[in-house]
């Protein structure tokens, strides 16, 4: 009937079904893509009831998921009321921030899966509205630090591994992943101090008591840990 730019409306357009006297004729409704526009990157529904009414004809809407064409039986005086409603779809992406000279791939499962490495992402595209998520599978020798969504109502949960993305209509979401290496790294600091006895003297055979203080510098826990003196 009209041709409406990308994400413009056609507002309320009234078509005239003729004059045909035939009980049920039937008549179509749909759309086509307007200008600048893929029908592709939406949703798309009709939906058609008597004015006023939430039934067709007496029973249920008349509907059709897509474009269409939808068929539609008019009878003579029938005041019919077509609605075509779309909704932009949106993208999810999952992108992998890694030390970049170790060429570690990583696998994720989910709604966006594969296998990437660091600076590369996994772009799903024409996404209905609602929740999605992407999960990374734990690597042996490597710690997921973060998960950061540049979306505030997407979430990501480094204990489950997992970025939730809720997709409003035409949104993008990006969730980043960052894992580091671990390193099983520890300061040991020995310190003596020497008994001087009841005469305050140093002397031969006098005793050295030492004590060793370990410290985990690495980024993992670090259990159990033995430290032997060989003297």
């Amino acid at each position: 009937v009209t041709d409406v730019g990308d994400l413009g409306t056609t507002g309320k357009v009234t078509v005239s079904a003729g004059t045909s006297s035939i009980p049920g004729d039937i008549h179509t409704v749909g759309e086509s893509a307007g200008t600048g526009t893929t029908l592709g990157d939406f949703t798309s529904s009709i939906r058609c009831v008597d004015r006023g009414q939430e039934t067709f004809d007496g029973g249920p809407p008349l509907t059709a998921a897509g474009p269409g064409p939808l068929n539609v039986p008019v009878d003579p005086n029938d005041d019919i009321v077509c609605t075509i409603t779309n909704e932009e779809l949106g993208t999810i992406i999952v992108e992998k921030e890694a030390p970049s000279d170790t060429g570690q791939p990583f696998e994720f499962t989910g709604d966006a899966a594969g296998f990437i490495n660091h600076g590369e992402q996994i772009e799903v595209s024409a996404l209905e509205p609602g929740t999605y998520t992407s999960t990374e599978v734990e690597l042996a020798g490597w710690n997921l630090t973060s998960i950061i969504c540049d979306d505030g109502n997407s979430t990501g949960n480094v204990n489950t591994r997992t970025a939730t993305f809720r997709v409003e209509a035409g949104e993008t979401i990006t969730c980043v992943f960052t894992n580091v290496p671990q390193s099983t790294d520890i300061d040991l600091d020995k310190t003596g101090a020497l008994d001087l006895g009841g005469d305050g003297i140093a002397n031969p055979d006098d005793t050295i008591n030492y004590t060793f203080t370990v410290t985990n510098t690495s980024n993992v826990t670090l259990d159990p840990v033995v430290v032997t003196d060989l003297k």
